[in-house]
This record gives C-alpha cells, sequence and structure tokens, in this order.
C-alpha cells in the first residue's frame, strides 16, 4: 500500500505559474475559471504551445509550425495571430509579450478571477 505523500507531486501543483493558466478544451474555448473565450482553430495551436511553454519564450518557427502545419501564407501571418490573441486573453489575467528578434512569450500579469 502507498502512503499519499510517496505519491509524485504534478507538475500543475508545484509549478504555482501553471496552476494559474487558462486552460485550452477540446472545443477550442480558451478557459479560467467561468471565463471563456472561442479561439479559431489557427489561434488554439498557437495558443496551446505558449500555454505549454509558458514563462519561455516560443521562437516564430515554432508558434508558426504549430499554427500552420502545411506552411504560412507569408512570413508575417504570425504576427496577426499573436494580435487577435492579445486582444483575447487580457481578462485571463495573461499576457503575450514580444522578445525581441527571439519570438513570443506567454506570462501570468495580475490575480484574474
Amino acid at each position: 500500500m502507498t502512503r499519499v505523500d510517496d505519491m509524485p507531486v504534478s507538475v500543475l501543483a508545484r509549478d504555482p505559474l501553471r496552476r494559474e493558466l487558462p486552460t485550452v478544451d477540446e472545443y477550442g474555448l480558451l478557459r479560467r475559471g467561468d471565463r471563456w473565450v472561442s479561439l479559431t482553430p489557427t489561434e488554439e495551436r498557437v495558443m496551446r504551445v505558449l500555454l505549454e511553454r509558458a514563462g519561455r519564450v516560443c521562437s516564430r518557427a515554432l508558434l508558426t509550425d504549430a499554427g500552420w502545419p502545411r506552411g504560412p501564407a507569408n512570413e508575417r501571418i504570425l504576427d496577426t495571430y499573436v494580435r487577435r490573441l492579445r486582444a483575447k486573453i487580457p481578462e485571463f489575467g495573461v499576457e503575450i509579450s514580444t522578445v525581441r528578434k527571439r519570438g513570443f512569450l506567454l506570462d501570468v500579469v495580475g490575480a484574474a478571477v
């Protein structure tokens, strides 16, 4: 019989940043608490990568590959989608920052409910 305190602690429980992040459900809805916003399929793919790597820089190439598996329509389309995501997420307590010449970073900015 295994004691509870011998059980591994989930990454979510150990990392306070991850506990505060919204999630994307199977319907493409970004959720946190009772708040939600609908994401397009491309926004969803990009947001999933940003959430998985929250607090770390995501390169433009990584996000472009996630959003457009068969290749983007043009080299600046990622900027358009990041701008759309930025407009949708402020109430979720996270923001997407540009890291010059590196990519983008998703970070927790405040206590959203």
